[in-house]
């Protein structure tokens, strides 16, 4: 059942793209992934964004620039069609209804609103994707047989999700009271009760770990300046400030490659504000 809703899935989204002649959404914000992307590869923590997709743009970027874009357009299609198992089995799961379920998942799978992020050079498709992920492992954790790794791979993936979006942060009490609640139910259990505070203890000092070095390098506890950037651009747009102080546009291309292929983007901005 599963495997023809990805199927009906992948081809509902493929016809969708064709439809738009293959477009894929580049925007100046696409292109602070690339600039964050050769910061985090010369060993620093970036100012703007989070390592995670970054670090997958200046990977493909290095490999082929001239396919890049189509490249993480097709992961994030194939992470899209591929969540559509732990829909399924969160779903069954949670109402052990499995023609609810298949409903449920196919709804997901087919949705033109989910699906029409998978051709943008932004991490909504792949954080709509984990999110998913992320709740059949908290399902996993309550109802599934195996709550030792259910529970040391929420905690891991939640610091995944952090580090690809910030926003994710606010799951964090959402996955915290599920943990509580499993390790409450399984108080006797000495492996799981070690795993568990292992696991929230680890998160917790992953995440801490980074923000102190983000500290250091740019003077707050945080994981991004992002939400500030956000804050000023939705001023400006409102006509409250003239503009934005430190938001400078300029041509960015990535270094040749062994091909002689480059990115360019003749709208990237960097964004470095004065105290």
């Amino acid at each position: 059942m599963v495997s023809m809703i990805i199927v009906v899935g992948l081809l509902i989204n493929v016809a969708r793209m064709a439809s738009n002649d293959f477009h894929i959404g580049v925007y100046d914000d696409s292109g602070s992934y690339f600039t964050s992307g050769d910061v985090i590869a010369s060993g620093h923590i970036d100012h703007l964004r989070t390592p995670v997709y970054p670090i997958l743009c200046h990977f493909l970027a290095s490999i082929t620039a001239a396919h890049t874009y189509k490249i993480i357009v097709i992961l994030q299609l194939l992470f899209y069609m591929s969540s559509a198992v732990p829909m399924y089995y969160a779903v069954s799961k949670l109402t052990r209804r499995k023609r609810f379920a298949a409903i449920a998942t196919a709804c997901y799978t087919w949705s033109p609103v989910f699906g029409g992020y998978i051709d943008l050079i932004f991490t909504e498709s792949f954080a709509i994707s984990c999110t998913t992920y992320l709740i059949a492992l908290l399902t996993a954790i309550v109802l599934g047989r195996h709550k030792i790794l259910a529970t040391i791979a929420s905690a891991a993936f939640l610091v995944f999700m952090i580090m690809l979006r910030p926003f994710f942060l606010c799951f964090a009490p959402a996955v915290l009271i599920v943990m509580l609640y499993a390790l409450y139910k399984s108080i006797h259990h000495k492996r799981y009760v070690v795993a568990c505070i292992a696991s929230i203890a680890g998160a917790g000092a992953v995440l801490f770990g980074y923000t102190a070095a983000y500290n250091k390098a740019y003077g707050s506890y945080s994981f991004t300046s992002v939400s500030e950037l956000n804050r000023c651009l939705s001023l400006k747009k409102m006509q409250f400030i003239p503009t934005i102080e430190g938001l400078t546009y300029f041509g960015y291309a990535t270094q040749e490659d062994i091909s002689g292929e480059v990115i360019y983007m003749p709208y990237s901005w960097v964004w470095h504000p004065s105290p």
